[in-house]
């Protein structure tokens, strides 16, 4: 800030404080931060007001669709019945839990009353009269009694700490609920038994519309009241969580009111000790503790009643607003358009799907679910065998090139689910039908804050007999609520939550095909499964010297997406399983191998599900003669370099040979071109994790048309250079010989020293 800047802020600061604006606290305060912490607010209340508002409209809709569609039968008392029994049985669940919360608070708070009693001449003192101090005088005790126990400095003491003697006195108490306070109420994410109690509360409507189809428009609305209702007591509780917490501090403050009014009394001589043998001798004679223990209890307790009683009273009236009340004249005649407008701007809103829209119904004996699904025309049941069957893709010929991704086709000859063994995609099908598909780019200006967390795919099926979506995902943890399906179609994605994740996948139901892959909300730095792939191929023009790629990839990349992206190398057998750990610094290590002959040195593990894979490390290996083998190992450089993965093996593969580079000396323009792009491909892994200068690279290719402008500005909010360097080689690898040779030299140009070191690395 220049000089004449820090004068006028000066002076604006003085202009606030001498026109009665308030403390430089104050104006801190009266910052714009408040009015946009209260913007997003507004904004995510709307969002919420607007799904609560459709998911009403949605279900009482329903209510009136089915009420004109069915008869007061059997079969809705038989309902009712069933749900009335499962209201009873959550609820008992969910007092339980909170039965559990009150005793541990009552233990803790009682321990907490014993130690305040013991100690409470001590609280007390450090606020009135600290040792060693001076300030707390008259003044100050005055104060704090006519202000309810708390003094706030004011003018050239406004930077001195707010004086509360209610918290005092609570602080043990509060010390000793803090943990506990935190397991049970978290402040952020969805944590907590009593909120985790609220969110798994269900009547599982889902379950009984496929026994009873005929009253499945019922169901629907008692599901949109339950999801409702679920979303208005979550909101309950995180407000009334600020009341039990602030509890003791308010009950002791109630407790003490009477005696700090008859302290701020006290005048003339000795009246400070006075004031403080007031406050001392009231603290003895009342049990303000176990007065704010019991207050803070009670507040448990409500907290509990509001809950059971809320979920009692609201959902046995809509069960029987939808189940026992008769059919009335009265209603509209015709709701049919109304309802399927708000049902796609349900199914929208709430990321839902309808193609499956009822829970499968397991056949123990037959080992066979039955689904029932929606269609243009009309409802259709479906019974699959639940055993999954493994294919074999075809390769689509003319869908695949040398610059293109390979196409796949599967085959699948019933109703049933089957997985393709390339890529690892499970399809459940309600019949016959041949699956299309292939992996394509993630659009950054799609996927906004999010992170891929597996390959996008475009899937299509011409007999659109596909139902459900199998997506292999990486995670250790299958609970792990951090991953959702991505849906892009015409350019714009969509956000679905899974019906399931598993193991192995996560599970979505679709309504129609386009491209599906898996997001992650935000970037995870817990380890994921993932392999270590091997690939051999000749020194440039010297098969007598070869390069080992090593290349570091989650686990659900497919290895067919990788060995055609590697063509012209040799795939290594081995054992590839590992766990690595996100953003993570690895090194490796190859026995009978210089370490100058490892480039780079530490490389950096990420999520990698571009189409073109690069080397995180590429080992050069001269003639070994006499060596069977060799050793290699994955060192976590974040880990005193502890082993995560090694393998061995064997020294007698033959690289593929490839043609000279330019069979005909003449042509030295196309020599010196093809020379540049044996240096990109030879030195690709080693570019990624040392070259800085990215961006004066990127304007010289943009000058001279070599890459587009989107590619530009991506890499203009790219996090790390690493980053930059693979969005920067994906486009110079599609580009060919013309776009590498440009790179090269803008390489020499703007990283001299470094394309030398790799030259001259090559050339030992």
């Amino acid at each position: 800030m220049t000089l004449e800047r820090r004068s006028r802020h000066g002076e604006f600061n003085k202009h606030l404080i001498s026109n009665g604006h308030g403390t430089r606290q104050e104006q801190r305060q009266q910052t714009e931060i408040p009015k946009l912490q209260e913007f997003l607010r507004n904004l995510n209340d709307r969002r919420t007001k607007t799904s609560g508002y459709v998911s009403g409209a949605y279900g009482i809709l329903s209510l009136i669709q089915g009420a004109k569609s069915s008869d007061m039968t059997d079969s809705k008392e038989e309902v009712c019945q069933v749900l009335e029994q499962r209201l009873k049985d959550e609820i008992k669940s969910i007092g339980q839990t909170m039965d559990e919360a009150y005793e541990t608070f009552e233990r803790c708070l009682s321990e907490g009353v014993q130690q305040s009693e013991e100690s409470c001449e001590k609280l007390m003192n450090k606020v009135i009269a600290p040792r060693g101090k001076k300030g707390c005088g008259y003044q100050v005790v005055k104060s704090l009694c006519k202000n309810g126990g708390v003094y706030k400095p004011k003018g050239k003491r406004e930077r001195r700490r707010e004086i509360n003697l209610n918290e005092s006195l609570a602080s043990c108490m509060r010390s000793l609920i803090d943990e506990q306070f935190k397991i049970h109420f978290p402040n952020e994410g969805k944590g907590g038994p009593i909120r985790e109690q609220i969110e798994s509360f269900t009547l599982d409507t889902n379950s009984l519309v496929g026994e009873h189809p005929e009253v499945s428009l019922h169901l629907t609305f008692l599901k949109t009241e339950e999801t409702e209702l679920k979303a208005k007591l979550i909101c309950d509780l995180r407000e009334k969580k600020k009341k039990i917490y602030s509890t003791l501090t308010e009950s002791i403050k109630d407790t003490m009111h009477r005696c700090y009014i008859r302290a701020s009394e006290h005048t003339g001589k000795d009246s400070l000790k006075r004031m403080k043998d007031e406050l001392h001798h009231h603290m003895k004679n009342n049990n303000i503790f176990q007065k704010a223990k019991e207050d803070m209890l009670v507040c448990l307790t409500n907290l509990k009643d509001h809950i059971l009683m809320q979920l009692k009273c609201k959902l046995q009236e809509s069960m029987d607003l939808s189940l026992k009340t008769p059919n009335s004249s009265f209603l509209p005649d015709d709701v049919t358009v109304e309802y399927n407008k708000m049902k796609m701007c349900y199914e929208k809103l709430m990321g839902c799907s309808s193609t499956v829209q009822f829970t499968p119904r397991l056949d123990l004996h037959t080992k066979t679910a039955v689904f029932e699904s929606q269609s243009g025309n009309g409802r259709k049941r479906v019974q699959v065998s639940t055993s999954v069957t493994m294919l074999n893709p075809e390769i689509v010929k003319e869908l695949t090139t040398h610059n293109h991704n390979p196409t796949y086709r599967l085959q699948c000859p019933k109703a049933g689910l089957f997985q393709c063994s390339s890529t690892g995609l499970v399809f459940l099908m309600e019949g016959k039908g041949d699956v299309v598909y292939m992996m394509t780019q993630w659009e950054s200006r799609l996927l906004g804050s999010m992170t891929p967390a597996g390959p996008l795919f475009s899937i299509d099926c011409p007999e659109q007999s596909v139902l459900q979506l199998h997506l292999p995902h990486c995670v250790c943890d299958e609970k792990d609520d951090n991953l959702s399906v991505a849906h892009v179609t015409d350019g714009n994605m969509e956000i679905v939550q899974p019906l399931k994740t598993t193991a192995t996948h996560v599970i979505v139901n679709i309504t129609h095909l386009s491209l599906f892959g898996l997001i992650g909300n935000w970037f995870s730095f817990l380890p994921v499964r993932s392999q270590v792939l091997l690939f051999l191929r000749p020194q440039g023009n010297r098969p007598q010297k070869r390069i080992l790629n090593v290349i570091l990839l989650p686990k659900n990349v497919p290895l067919c997406e990788v060995e055609h992206q590697q063509k012209g190398s040799t795939f290594i057998q081995t054992s590839s399983n590992c766990t690595l750990t996100p953003r993570g610094k690895y090194g490796l290590c190859c026995e009978l191998v210089a370490n100058s002959s490892i480039q780079p040195k530490s490389g950096q593990f990420d999520y990698d599900y571009s189409p073109n894979f690069h080397p995180t490390f590429q080992v050069f290996l001269d003639c070994m003669s006499g060596v069977e083998n060799i050793r290699l190992s994955l060192l976590d450089r974040g880990s005193n370099d502890q082993r995560v993965w090694e393998c061995l093996i064997p020294t007698d593969f033959v690289p593929p040979q490839i043609n000279p580079i330019n069979p005909n000396p003449g042509a030295e323009p196309e020599l010196n071109q093809l020379s540049g792009e044996a240096f990109v491909d030879e030195h690709t892994a080693a570019l990624i994790q040392r070259v800085k200068m990215v961006l004066p690279v990127a304007d010289d290719l943009l000058v001279e048309e070599m890459i587009p402008d989107e590619l530009h500005s991506s890499l203009l909010v790219a996090r790390t250079s690493q980053e930059q360097m693979r969005q920067m080689l994906d486009a110079v690898q599609a580009g060919g010989t013309r776009v590498k040779s440009a790179f090269y030299k803008a390489l020499q140009s703007h990283e001299p020293r470094l394309v030398q070191d790799l030259a001259a690395a090559s050339r030992c």
